[in-house]
């Protein structure tokens, strides 16, 4: 094997520098929650926040409809019995995720759940008129 000439490292370095440089420039650390969503997800706007609170029964409620916008949701049991939530209609008592009186909280987000905080959701409550709060992260 050869060894590599100090002039050709020379010239690959002078080649190089600029390439460097301009790439050192762009991946400045963003400075705003749109500037990181622009340079992680090519995002050229904020996200739509939707907030709203559902009174849920003792039988199934269509909690949210399916979106494929939304790429997070949150949804908090603020009743003082606790609630299931499910992505079926024939949500109960024993299907679905439990959410604990007071304050239970289901998150779903796309990176860790793909594409389930799309999907229609459905709760059922212990209690009538219990108050469920979803929070909504849609793209616009």
């Amino acid at each position: 094997m050869r060894p590599i000439s100090a002039c050709l490292l020379g010239a690959i370095a002078a080649a190089a520098l600029p390439l460097l440089s301009a790439a050192a420039q762009s991946t400045a650390p963003p400075t705003t929650a749109l500037a990181l969503l622009t340079q992680q997800y090519g995002l050229s706007s904020s996200p739509l926040i939707r907030t709203r609170t559902v009174s849920v029964g003792t039988s199934p409620t269509q909690i949210v409809n399916n979106d494929p916008s939304r790429v997070e949701l949150v949804v908090v049991n603020n009743s003082s019995g606790p609630c299931e939530v499910d992505r079926s209609p024939q949500v109960s008592a024993t299907q679905g995720v439990v959410l604990a009186a007071s304050g239970g909280i289901l998150t779903l987000d796309f990176r860790a759940d793909l594409t389930w905080p799309t999907a229609a959701e459905y709760a059922v409550c212990a209690n009538a008129s219990s108050p469920v709060t979803v929070y909504e992260v849609a793209l616009q």
